[in-house]
């Protein structure tokens, strides 16, 4: 991945947060592949956090449903299947 920016936060402890941007050169999600796509990911020595700009994004682009097992998930383009990345500052 190429590494696009960075940010380093802190906590009420003094523990450092670093939040990396970087572009995926693809990604593929059944039979759907996504270039250049836009993440942002967690590093330093917090690396708890639950938050994931490329889930998120793709969590938007598609209509999702689950199983009642938990076991499959089926996808089919949203609406918002065509928008542009979501970019980072």
């Amino acid at each position: 991945m190429k590494i696009t920016g960075e940010k380093t936060l802190k906590n009420s402890e003094g523990k450092t947060l670093i939040t990396q941007q970087a572009v995926l050169p693809y990604f593929k999600l059944g039979n759907n592949v996504f270039k250049d796509v836009s993440v942002g990911f967690f590093s330093g020595e917090l690396k708890t956090q639950n938050v994931s700009y490329l889930g998120a994004d793709m969590l938007r682009r598609f209509i999702w449903i689950f199983d009642a097992e938990r076991k499959m998930a089926y996808i089919k383009p949203s609406k918002y299947f065509s928008e542009p990345y979501y970019k980072m500052n």
